[in-house]
């Protein structure tokens, strides 16, 4: 696979030069691989979202590089460029949202990057076609539920045609259908539109369908992996601060009490498809 995002050697340190200085990463190296869907999981104040700004340069590293298809993010006269390639969704979409119609909002970042309003159109549509969002597209985005909020968010990333998605903790202010509702998305454009997508959260059950895991303690990497090698070190995980899946921590318990269900169980329906096995 390509490397579209190449970290090396990263530290990053807030107020930097000031008695206030804060140490947030700290000696960071990784890779993602183009087409990926990543999650980076950890506890408030791991570095994971300090990490993530650097995807696209709204941070500047102290230390080390961060490459964003081959561009350093040093590199002030390409952010641009960087931007054009890695787009980024935050946390609360109501800060995002910039409009009062729905197709506006969306159609906001390929404005300001001189995009043709005809090439615009287009992009409006599809993103929102992308997003199943297409039948609130004369609506006020204010006026939509959390989850549907940030899913104009994220289609007016898509308009963009960025290379990755960085969802910096996208769920963090919905209720569970929101969340789903977000994550179905993410996934969905990973998959069936080939977007590199970057999860930062802190909700396990949004981090097993990824294809690799890493999980952050202290401003440091502290394991990578596939979400089955990863749920697997239970102890590991825990003391990091972190918990496991609940169809994991049910298995566990199964076993416990000499019901022999499948190993590497993270999600709900592998465990109900182990336990009929068994009956």
């Amino acid at each position: 696979m390509e490397k579209l995002i190449e970290v090396k050697e990263l530290t990053f340190i807030y107020n930097r030069g000031t008695k206030k200085a804060v140490k947030a990463l700290q000696n960071v190296n990784l890779e993602i691989m183009r087409g990926e869907f990543l999650t980076i999981l950890g506890q408030n104040g791991s570095g994971k979202s300090t990490l993530a700004r650097h995807f696209n340069g709204l941070l500047t590293p102290s230390k080390g590089e961060v490459y964003v298809d081959g561009i350093s993010v040093k590199n002030q006269s390409q952010l641009r460029e960087i931007r054009k390639r890695v787009g980024m969704v935050f946390q609360n979409p109501d800060n995002q949202l910039v409009s009062t119609v729905v197709e506006e909002d969306v159609a906001f970042g390929s404005e300001n990057l001189g995009i043709p309003p005809d090439e615009i159109r287009q992009r409006v549509a599809w993103a929102l076609e992308a997003l199943n969002m297409t039948e609130y597209r004369k609506e006020s985005p204010h006026q939509l539920s959390g989850g549907q909020k940030q899913r104009v968010a994220i289609a007016g990333v898509l308009a963009t045609r960025p290379d990755c998605i960085v969802l910096d903790e996208p769920t963090a202010l919905l209720d569970p259908l929101g969340r789903k509702e977000v994550i179905d998305a993410a996934k969905k454009l990973n998959r069936e539109e080939g977007i590199t997508v970057v999860l930062i959260t802190h909700f396990m059950n949004e981090a097993i369908e990824s294809d690799r895991i890493v999980v952050m303690d202290g401003g440091e990497i502290k394991l990578i992996g596939t979400p089955g090698n990863i749920f697997d070190q239970v102890d590991l995980i825990r003391t990091l601060g972190l918990d496991i899946p609940m169809a994991t921590q049910i298995a566990i318990g199964l076993r416990q009490k000499g019901i022999k269900v499948a190993d590497h169980i993270l999600a709900a329906e592998e465990l109900v498809n182990s336990l009929c096995q068994l009956l």
